[in-house]
């Protein structure tokens, strides 16, 4: 955890343990807001979820 100027950084190093190798990648984002909860506005709550997906190329189309 680091701070800069009062900032946290609280996520941790990310890899996938195979140094110079060429990997696909996909990305998918979905917004929500709260649609539910009528006597709240949408508003209340707001998140972006992030899924990433990695995977090696074919060997023929690595090539």
């Amino acid at each position: 955890m680091s701070s800069d100027e009062g900032e946290h950084d609280y996520s941790q190093a990310f890899d996938l343990e195979r140094e110079m190798t060429p990997w696909q990648t996909r990305l998918y984002t979905k917004f929500l807001e709260n649609d539910r909860e009528p006597g709240f506005p949408r508003r209340i709550y707001q998140i972006t979820l992030f899924t990433l997906q990695f995977w090696l190329p074919d060997e023929e189309s690595a090539v």
